[in-house]
Parts: structure tokens; sequence; C-alpha cells
């Protein structure tokens, strides 16, 4: 696109430089239109005053003549002329100059027809000056429209421009190798991530089942704590309702132990209670001590159990977690390259994969140089373009032509044969010209052209030849085969292929062909 873009603003700086040109020739053609018909208007009544005075002076030199043979009359005596002898009214002499001499007309004719002959050659000047100054205007004319609305004093800045854009197209076209060789880089690494990315999804599944288990036992230990404490809201506070049950059983035993001491030592008679029912209490107290001994018991394994239960599980989670981490480092890390592998691969939305839109961008330089050729030959009425629709996806490489003449595209199938013919040639030296600028200039020196040429009009084909001949000023060698009889008389240089009546061919040259 930036080639053809540059090409584009090429064209349209050489119609600019051109408009420029073509004005300062019209006001000079008009200067000239001017003093030619000023030379003309003065050589014409130049022409017509001697060829007044050339009439006058013969018209003196009859009147003169007459009045010479009149003076040779006498009375009586015969006029030479018409026979009379009477002479009632002699001529008289037209004035008192000398006689008009024969020498004197003759100058004066000549010089009358001397000044024809100039006035004819000025009038003659004057309508070839007229010619080229309306020439020279259709062409002004012409150049003003196809510039129609563009800023012609923009147009050497959008030109360089251009050519710093095509350029660094050409800079990022030279590093899509090394760009290939990281896609290729980064799919293996893409590969190389797939695999670690299952392994870890596969490591976080059974983790998940691992967790999935742990949660089901969890579950079900906690149902028998539910069980083992009761009404109690946790197994906390069922422990400190057990250690406190127990610290007043203690201390009931205590106040039992030291009351039996007191007992001991104080009188029967002043004892308040029997020993009997002193030991029946004591009894009682010391089975609510067991009984709260086992209730604690109990509690202080559940707690355990529940313990032990969440140390088992918590470096499992924590191992999910850091998995779950990585996976998600993972991801963060590989989606640049996974867009860019989608993208190479045609999953985008033109579902264009990477080659082909690549090998899209080379033809497109190649209809760039082509649309050169091709504006030159069609007289700048076409020119070609990529046609994005038709080459979407695997459709191909499509073409469609500008008519710069209606402003619309048109599909190459509906061009004449002549136009079809010379716009084959101009996509073949627009190939040429791409193959030899990549070639490290190498230059494609000769071209061949078999037939066509029969297909195109008298105008058309002079133009092709120009172009042909502007390929051979290049230093290339162009051959042609025809049997179009404009190419004999266009082409000096040539060989002739006549067939015998025998079926047989005899090859010659024409005696004004030159040996190269």
């Amino acid at each position: 696109a930036a080639a053809r873009e540059e090409d584009r603003l090429g064209i349209l700086v050489g119609k600019a430089e051109e408009l420029g040109r073509r004005a300062v020739e019209l006001a000079d053609l008009d200067v000239a239109l001017t003093h030619a018909g000023e030379q003309a208007g003065l050589a014409a009544a130049t022409s017509s005053a001697a060829h007044d005075a050339w009439l006058e002076l013969m018209d003196r030199q009859r009147a003169d003549q007459a009045a010479a043979l009149a003076s040779t009359l006498a009375t009586g005596e015969a006029c030479p002329v018409c026979g009379s002898v009477e002479h009632p009214r002699p001529a008289q002499p037209s004035g008192t100059t000398a006689l008009v001499t024969d020498a004197q007309i003759a100058i004066a004719k000549e010089s009358a027809e001397g000044a024809r002959k100039t006035a004819g050659a000025l009038a003659d000047v004057a309508a070839a000056a007229r010619s080229a100054r309306e020439a020279c205007a259709l062409v002004v004319t012409g150049l003003e429209g196809a510039l129609d609305g563009i800023p012609l004093a923009q147009l050497p800045d959008d030109m360089a421009r251009a050519r710093q854009a095509h350029q660094s197209a050409i800079d990022a076209a030279e590093s899509l190798a090394g760009i290939e060789e990281q896609l290729a880089g980064l799919a293996s690494r893409e590969a190389e991530l797939d695999g670690e990315i299952a392994r870890l999804e596969k490591a976080a599944a059974l983790a998940q089942g691992a967790i999935r288990e742990r949660e089901e036992s969890e579950q079900r230990e906690h149902k028998r704590i539910r069980a083992a404490i009761g009404d109690a809201p946790s197994a906390g506070d069922l422990l400190s309702a057990t250690r406190s049950r127990i610290s007043l059983l203690t201390a009931v035993n205590e106040a039992h132990d030291r009351l039996a001491a007191a007992a001991s030592a104080v009188p029967a008679a002043h004892l308040s209670t029997t020993a009997e029912a002193a030991a029946v209490a004591a009894d009682t107290a010391a089975d609510l001590s067991h009984a709260a001994n086992t209730v604690l018991a109990d509690a202080e394994a559940a707690v355990s159990t529940l313990a032990s239960t969440i140390a088992d599980a918590t470096p499992m989670a924590r191992e999910l977690s850091q998995s779950m981490a990585r996976r998600r480092s993972v991801d963060e890390s590989t989606a640049a390259a996974h867009s860019l592998a989608q993208l190479a691969a045609g999953r985008n939305n033109r579902s264009l994969p990477l080659r082909s839109y690549a090998l899209q961008r080379r033809f497109e330089s190649v209809l760039a140089a082509a649309s050169v050729h091709l504006e030159r030959m069609s007289s700048g009425k076409f020119s070609f373009e990529l046609n994005e629709e038709t080459a979407r996806g695997q459709s191909g490489l499509g073409i469609s032509l500008h008519d710069a003449w209606t402003g619309h595209h048109q599909d190459p199938k509906s061009l004449s044969g002549g136009e079809t013919f010379y716009a084959a040639l101009s996509l073949a030296l627009g190939l040429a010209d791409v193959v030899r600028g990549e070639a490290g200039g190498s230059a494609l020196e000769t071209l061949f052209i078999d037939e066509g040429f029969g297909s195109l009009d008298q105008a058309t084909l002079y133009q092709v030849l120009d172009q042909l001949d502007e390929l051979r000023s290049g230093r290339r060698v162009v051959g042609v085969i025809s049997h179009v009889t404009e190419m004999k008389e266009s082409i000096p240089d040539r060989i002739e292929v006549t067939r015998g009546d025998d079926s047989t061919s005899s090859v010659t040259r024409p005696s004004g062909a030159s040996a190269s």
C-alpha cells in the first residue's frame, strides 16, 4: 500500500510539474499567437497596398501610352490603331511625371507577389500558433481536471511522507524472516507450555479430588464432634463448661476432704450430720467427678482429631492455591504468544493465515509497479488495485481496476480485447520490476511478447509501442512476434518469416533492417 501510494503521488507530482510547464508554455504561446497575428495583419495590409500600387502603375502606363500615341497623330493621317483619319478626342497625359516603364511594372508586380507570399506564410504561422495554443490549452485543461481539488503546494510534503512510509514498509518486510523465526520459537514454547498446563491441570484435578475427600472426612468428623458435644455451641464451649464442672467438683472434693478431716477432729456429739450421709454425699461427688472426667477426655480427643484434620488439609490447600497461581502466571505470560499463534494460523476476523497475508502484500507491490505501466498505456485511465473481498481467506488474489475517468472500479473480465492485452502486459512488466528490485537490482534484460497486438486499435497500439520503446531506452531487449502490418512499419530491426507454397518457411531480413 505504501508503494502504491508513493507511485500515485509520484504520478500526481509529475502531472503537477507538467501542468506548471504547460502553463508557462501556454502563456508563451499566447504571446507568440498575438505577435503572429499582428505580423500577419501587417503583412496582409502590405500585400494589399503592394497589389494596389501594381494595378495603379498598370493603369497609368496604359493611360500614358495612349497619350504618347495621340501626340504622334496628325490631321488627315490615318491612326495606326484604328485607321481613322479623324481624331476628335485624342488622349491626354495623366500627369506631369515621367511615363511608367515596363521595368517599373515588373518590379511592382514582383513586390506585390512577394508581399502576398509573405502574408500567406505569416498567416500559416499564425494558424500553426493558434493550433499549438489550442492543443496546449486542452492539455492544461486535462491536467487541471486530473488535479482537481488536490492541494498542489502540499504534494512535495505528501510525497516525502509516502517515500518514508514506503521505506519503513520495506524495512518491516526485511525483518519478516526474523519475526517468522520468533513465531516458530513461540510456537515451540507454546507447545511446551501447553504440556505444562496439561500437567498442572491434572495435578489440580488430583488436588481437588483430595480436597473433596478431605472435606467429606471433615464433614463426617464434624458430625461426630457435633454428636459428642451435644447442645454446646462448639467443642471449645463444651471443654470450657466441662473444665468449669471439673474445677467445681475438685473444689467439692477438697471441701469434702477438709470436712472429713474436720469431722475426725470434732467429737461425734458436735457433728451436725451423720457419717453415712457424708459418705453418700462423697460417693455422689465422686461419681460426678468421674463422669466429668469422661466427658472432658472425649472432648479433648475430638479437639485433637479436628486439629489433626485441619493440619493435614492446610498443606494441600496451600499447594492447590500455589498451583492455581502458577497456572494464572503461565496463562498471563503466554497470552501474547498464544494470541500471535492464533493470528498466524488464520484464526482471525479475516480467516487469513500469515503466509497468505504476506503473499497478498507482495502481490500489492506487483500491482503498484504494474499500475505505472498500465496508466501510461491507457493514457491515465486505468490502475490496478487489490480486491480485498475476493482476496479474503483462501479465495485467492483478486484484482480490481480503478477507472480514473469515471471514478468507479471495474472487473477485469469487462475489459475489451485490447485493454485485456495491455493490462496483462502491464502485469508482466510490473512483476519483472518487482523481481528485479528484490533480486538486488539484477536486470532482466530480455522480454518477448507473442502476439496480442492485433486486438489493439491504432492509437492504443502506438501507445504500447511507445511504452516498449521506453523499455528499450532502459537497455532492455524487447522482442515481439506479430502479424500486424503497423508493427512492420514501426519496427525497423526485424526478421520476417515467410511461408512457401511447399509448406516450408524462410527467414529473411528486410533491406532496411539493421544487423543488431
